[in-house]
């Protein structure tokens, strides 16, 4: 009789173990992954700055869905205001302009990097070291808004890239 009261009790607890941990499965699968509907942004980072320069942020989105995305804008504390930048070429000459939004492509990954791309932190409010994280509040068009923590780094590993 106790025998199967602990048996009982065994898959009590093994039920409640998996229940967590498929509830925690995109968490432990990425330590620097945040998912939200049909994307999954990565490795968020920026460079170190001092408070009188322009911040620089970089990350990877990937669109899982059918249909486009948008990155509309981002928000941090740690700027006055946060602007897309993307690299265009024009006349044969890559330039890097802000923009209103960047285009995620359905099944594709968008990758925010040095001399691409990137998330730009205008009006520091204090320096960014490395070794330091701060929050940045990303807004999609059609996944909505997820904050992630953005670490700075000196130098990023690029062949996560």
């Amino acid at each position: 009789m106790k025998f199967w009261v602990h048996l009982q009790r065994f898959f009590s607890y093994l039920a409640v173990l998996t229940v967590f941990l498929l509830m925690s499965w995109p968490v432990w699968v990425d330590a620097h992954g945040y998912k939200l509907s049909d994307i999954t942004v990565t490795h968020p980072w920026a460079t170190p700055a001092h408070r009188s320069a322009d911040g620089k942020g970089y990350l990877s989105l990937r669109n899982k869905g059918q249909k486009p995305d948008q990155l509309l804008s981002a928000t941090a504390e740690v700027a006055a205001r946060v602007e897309l930048y993307s690299a265009i070429q024009d006349d044969n000459v890559l330039k890097i302009r802000p923009v209103d939004a960047l285009e995620i492509p359905a099944g594709k990954t968008v990758r925010l990097k040095p001399g691409k791309s990137h998330l730009m932190l205008i009006g520091l409010k204090k320096p960014l070291e490395d070794g330091q994280h701060f929050p940045v509040v990303l807004q999609f068009q059609h996944a909505g808004t997820v904050t992630v923590d953005m670490f700075v780094q000196l130098n990023a590993d690029e062949s996560i890239y």
